[in-house]
């Protein structure tokens, strides 16, 4: 999945916030991508993803899925 994301890449989320307790809910590079979403896993092991919805424009690539909050 990392592929996908450049290595200077800034990723924002609410579950940054909640996981990390980072109120900016930011990572910045793809090291730190990585971390993030090795805690999550380890945390939530049978997470799941469902996309629903993903809109792009020039710098920014947004995804929806429904697994917020869960």
């Amino acid at each position: 999945m990392l592929a996908h994301y450049h290595d200077d890449v800034t990723f924002s989320s609410p579950m940054i916030a909640r996981l990390t307790g980072d109120p900016a809910g930011t990572v910045h590079g793809k090291a730190a991508l990585r971390a993030y979403w090795a805690a999550g896993l380890k945390r939530i092991p049978d997470l799941k993803f469902e996309v629903m919805d993903v809109r792009a424009s020039v710098a920014t690539c947004t995804s929806c899925d429904p697994s917020q909050g869960r």
